[in-house]
């Protein structure tokens, strides 16, 4: 199996995933909100600790500077899946995913500004066509060319937390083994969900009532999704053993939106009592030439 074929794994999976939040959150957001899912999402966290711990005995090598870089990086993991979820509460997955494609944009824009980037014209071009493309995907046809304001907004400050966290993980990550940083960057998310019961009170209601509504069909897609969470950043990782990391982001943030839209049609058809996203000939038109101005762009930026 190629470095190309294992780099499709990851983004496979996370497209699967976008499908099943969907699912999830057009099922319970309503009973349950949106904070309730994410406490509930990110406390399965303390399951993995100890088989990190168990798989790499070294999880306390790190200094402690390190370690809170890392925690901070699953505090800003959890953050951004926050507000993607209040965005994905709003629209349909197909819809919101490719937002993220904006990522190697502020990626880019941090190297810029923290770490003295030199400026390149080919991805100063990607971006711009890549912000054109999320333009083209704000708007709302339906309503006489009405732009999008809160899905865009939620998904820039998603991508803005995902990016920071990508940053933050990979600075550590580079001098230690992935399962010693994983275990603190989960540790993180675990913290997250503590904080948010602790000191959010809407967010504490939400996740009381998950637990009154708690059922065989919640419980297990929370497990296997954070299972194939997992699975997927591991398969990424050991992709990025075998190829440069451009390449292996490259293919990642193309094909992810791309699978998503594929799903999301797909299920439409197939389970429209389980997904149904908006399939009008003129809404797909608009989606497929969003999301390949936006990959056209990250091409640019990432090449």
């Amino acid at each position: 199996m190629n470095w190309i074929t294992i780099s499709l794994i990851a983004p496979f999976i996370w497209s699967l995933l976008n499908i099943l939040d969907k699912y999830l959150i057009s099922k319970y957001s309503h009973h349950v909100g949106v904070g309730g899912l994410i406490i509930m999402s990110s406390i399965f966290a303390v399951f993995t600790l100890p088989i990190i711990y168990i798989i790499d005995h070294g999880v306390f090598a790190l200094n402690f500077a390190e370690i809170l870089i890392l925690i901070l990086s699953g505090f800003l993991s959890a953050s951004g899946i926050l507000f993607y979820l209040y965005a994905l509460d709003r629209d349909d997955a197909s819809h919101v995913v490719p937002f993220w494609l904006m990522i190697p944009i502020i990626s880019y824009l941090l190297d810029v500004f923290f770490l003295n980037e030199v400026i390149e014209s080919s991805k100063v071009i990607g971006s711009l066509v890549t912000i054109f493309g999320a333009l083209i995907l704000s708007l709302e046809f339906d309503q006489g060319f009405v732009i999008k304001k809160i899905t865009p907004v939620l998904m820039f400050i998603s991508s803005l937390f995902l990016a920071t966290n990508n940053i933050l993980f990979k600075s550590v990550t580079i001098s230690y083994s992935f399962w010693q940083s994983i275990f603190w960057n989960q540790f993180g998310l675990f913290l997250f969900a503590t904080v948010m019961l602790v000191f959010v009170a809407r967010y504490r209601r939400d996740f009381i009532n998950v637990i009154k509504v708690s059922n065989t069909e919640l419980t297990l897609i929370n497990i296997v999704g954070e299972v194939l969470q997992v699975i997927a950043t591991t398969v990424s990782y050991y992709a990025v053993l075998l190829a440069p990391v451009s390449l292996v982001l490259l293919i990642s943030y193309t094909f992810q939106p791309l699978f998503v839209f594929i799903e999301g049609v797909l299920f439409t058809f197939i389970f429209p009592k389980l997904i149904n996203e908006r399939i009008s000939r003129g809404y797909l038109a608009q989606k497929i030439l969003a999301i390949t101005l936006m990959i056209v762009g990250v091409y640019q930026i990432m090449l």
